[in-house]
């Protein structure tokens, strides 16, 4: 079913089905563009969300949303949308995500036109990422506020006790952003000056990040030294007094805390546990939210899916949500087990939970158990073979068998077609072997498995 937020943008010329209508944004006005980021809030505020019952259901940060922060390319923004898609396919009930079109309205405000349609393309191009998981119902945007920033929002939801604590840790990072990140001011040969951010990857996605920060022009008037020094060497780093009068700690820790609050809201109003990909955010929410292994195991999940699920690359999201719809039941006697494996494996892992550890739960628990099932469908197929009455015929629907679940190669099967049987054969595949691990709790895996095989 079409989401509102689709027929808005549609009967505003915007898209054109699931395309983006570049011509009508290049002569769109700015009170175009804002109008509709405005339009979006009412169509997709809280008040109206109904979230299901389930330790399933999630609230997605803002980065995992497709978020511009901590990066704002567009082609990390989308890999990030892309993964939260998979992870939703795969494992939700239903994920919120931000709605950044309307977080991205004040921007459409202050800066020149073509860059405001560019930007609107982009939250475009984001949006269309989401859709099919929004129009199945498993991605839903929000819009939480429209008047405060999410850092306040986060800081509403808490105790008075709390919310004491929540501003100490704002103020440990931008510490930690003081010492361990380095700043430097660079001025290009159009004039233009930015902000360099360099540091870790806990702290600063891909352990650089940058800030335009206008002309220089604009610096010498305020700051002229600073700015005689930029145009004399092009590189300035930055000094602790230096950081502090421009407040870049501060603003480097409010943004990692304005997506911690739009966590801890959310989490809070439509009862959610919270997914992110990001370790750090996980140290923060421990200490302000009670379900801590929950988020940890999230985490693992989302971050290191295609680890603990190698295959999963190999299967088209409609395909997921195909076999979801199809193996409704089996679906969920799985994702308990599947949830359950990650749990037992994460307690004996206090901490930070790696790329080894998702691994380790693919190796010692997801393998075993498909190896299990495999042993069981060939066992099965075998069977076909024996109570087939006809020899050839038996041989071909056995052969047929195994290749359909990914065990025999094509050229026997093409042998098989030769003697005419394959029409035959077909009609045993899928029957009696699959029906033997039908009820097993790994059986929807198992299909996801079999149909990676076949893409």
């Amino acid at each position: 079913m079409q989401h509102m937020l689709f027929e808005l943008l549609e009967n505003a010329g915007f898209l054109k089905g699931a395309a983006i209508n570049t011509g009508r944004i290049a002569g769109a006005k700015r009170s175009e563009l804002v109008s509709i980021a405005e339009q979006s809030a009412e169509l997709t505020s809280t008040s109206s969300v109904t979230n299901p019952d389930s330790v399933f259901s999630h609230t997605a940060s803002l980065s995992l949303g497709g978020g511009p922060t901590p990066c704002a390319s567009a082609e990390c923004r989308i890999k990030r949308a892309r993964e939260l898609v998979q992870f939703a396919a795969f494992y939700s009930d239903r994920v919120f995500i931000n709605n950044n079109l309307f977080t991205s309205s004040g921007r459409f405000e202050k800066i020149p036109i073509d860059e405001a349609r560019s930007a609107f393309h982009d939250e475009l191009e984001i949006i269309l990422v989401f859709r099919p998981l929004i129009e199945s119902g498993l991605i839903e945007p929000v819009t939480p506020t429209t008047t405060l920033c999410y850092h306040c929002l986060g800081k509403s939801a808490l105790s008075d006790v709390d919310r004491k604590r929540f501003d100490g840790s704002l103020r440990r990072f931008a510490k930690r952003f003081e010492a361990e990140t380095k700043a430097t001011i660079e001025c290009w040969e159009d004039g233009s000056v930015g902000l360099n951010i360099q540091g870790s990857d806990e702290l600063v996605e891909h352990g650089f990040a940058h800030q335009d920060w206008g002309r220089i022009t604009k610096l010498a008037k305020d700051h002229p030294r600073l700015a005689t020094r930029l145009k004399s060497s092009q590189a300035v780093p930055l000094s602790r007094a230096q950081r502090k009068k421009f407040e870049v700690d501060a603003d480097l820790a409010h943004d990692l805390f304005n997506d911690i609050g739009f966590e801890m809201a959310m989490s809070q109003c439509l009862k959610t546990s919270i997914v992110t990909s990001r370790q750090v955010h996980v140290e923060i929410l421990n200490d302000f939210v009670k379900d801590v292994e929950l988020n940890r195991r999230n985490t693992l999940i989302q971050e290191h899916l295609t680890c603990i699920v190698p295959f999963l690359n190999d299967v088209p999201t409609r395909d997921l949500l195909m076999l979801r719809k199809g193996e409704a039941d089996a679906f969920v006697s799985f994702r308990q087990a599947f949830a359950k494996a990650v749990d037992e494996h994460i307690k004996a892992k206090p901490g930070y939970l790696s790329k080894q550890d998702a691994a380790a739960v693919f190796k010692e628990v997801i393998e075993p158990e498909l190896a299990r099932l495999n042993r069981k469908v060939t066992s099965a197929t075998k069977s076909v073979f024996r109570r087939s009455g006809a020899g050839m015929l038996g041989w071909a629907a056995a052969i047929s068998v195994g290749f359909y679940f990914g065990f025999i190669e094509s050229s026997l099967l093409a042998a098989a077609k030769a003697f005419g049987l394959t029409k035959i054969a077909a009609d045993l595949v899928g029957t009696s072997a699959q029906d033997t691990i039908r009820n097993e709790s790994m059986y929807f895996l198992w299909k996801v498995r079999h149909r990676a095989r076949r893409s």
